[in-house]
Formats: structure tokens, C-alpha cells, sequence
């Protein structure tokens, strides 16, 4: 008798959660460890320069927004769709060494209606390209909204900050 109630108990148990599960996403909410979860898989696929897999976690209308300061002072902005994303960090990774890539914990905000989250976090990579030492740091906003029921990144707006090059500021 025991071991029916235990085995009602379990099954009772893995059906809430399945409903639980489909009523977030019938819903449209996301919860904070959605965001942090779906950040913390792309920036680990980042960490190991592994771009597609950081793109598996973009929907396909993801942007890619970057800024940095332009030589007349003057903010300049690019912006790239998965794919370019894709194809430029594949190129880039061919020419880089010793790359050393950190991320910091991000902060998480959703908006009132749970629909859409938002993760910043600061970045830092070190690199070797064509035997000069690059050093970039940035700050990212990862927008996540749920796509299909399932946490996805539908923008990155990445803010280049600091560069050097061989220990020489660039900006």
C-alpha cells in the first residue's frame, strides 16, 4: 500500500510540473533562472570560442548591436544578424591565440509582465591576433523573451568600453 501511495505521489508530483512547466509557457513568462540559465549556457559556449553553440541560444531575428568610440570621439555602432555573428567570430576565432575569456555575474531584471528579461554583465577578453596582445573590455545587455516556449536571447547590445594593444590604450 505503501509503495502505491508513494508511486501516486511521484507521478502526481511529475505532472504538476509538466503543467507548471506549460503554463509558463502557455503564459509567455519567463522567470529569473530562465535568463540566467540561457546567459550562463551562451557565455560558457563563448568562453570555450565555440560561436555556433552561442548562437544556438539566439533566436533568429536576434540582433547583435556593438558600440565603441570612434577616432573623432564620436560613438560608433555595428550591427549583425545571427548569422554575420556567426560567420565573424568563426573568422576572427582563426586568427586569435591564447584567449582568455571572462564573464561576471549577471543582473538579472524581467519586466512587469514576466514577458521579456534582460541580463548585463561585463566581459573581458585577452587575445593574441598576428603577435600583438588585444585586451577588450565590454559591458552586455542579453534580451531574452521565451521563442517556442523556451528561453531565447533576441538581442545583445554589446558596449566596447576599454581596448589596448600591447599594453597601449586604444580607447
Amino acid at each position: 500500500m505503501k509503495a502505491r501511495r508513494l508511486a501516486l505521489v511521484c507521478t502526481l508530483a511529475l505532472a504538476g510540473a509538466s503543467l507548471a512547466g506549460a503554463t509558463r509557457a502557455a503564459e509567455g513568462k519567463l522567470s529569473r533562472a530562465d535568463v540566467e540559465g540561457v546567459v550562463a549556457a551562451m557565455e560558457e559556449a563563448a568562453r570555450n570560442g565555440d560561436a555556433r553553440t552561442v548562437a544556438s541560444y539566439m533566436s533568429e531575428d536576434c540582433v547583435v548591436t556593438t558600440s565603441f568610440p570612434g577616432k573623432d570621439g564620436a560613438k560608433k555602432v555595428t550591427k549583425k544578424d545571427k548569422r554575420q555573428y556567426v560567420a565573424d567570430e568563426i573568422a576572427g576565432a582563426g586568427k586569435r591565440s591564447d584567449r582568455e575569456y571572462e564573464t561576471a555575474k549577471p543582473s538579472v531584471e524581467l519586466d512587469a509582465t514576466g514577458k521579456l528579461g534582460r541580463a548585463s554583465y561585463k566581459v573581458r577578453e585577452t587575445y593574441t591576433e598576428a603577435g600583438r596582445r588585444v585586451q577588450v573590455v565590454a559591458y552586455e545587455i542579453a534580451t531574452v523573451e521565451l521563442r517556442d516556449g523556451a528561453p531565447a536571447v533576441t538581442a545583445m547590445d554589446v558596449d566596447a568600453v576599454a581596448m589596448t594593444i600591447d599594453d597601449r590604450r586604444i580607447f
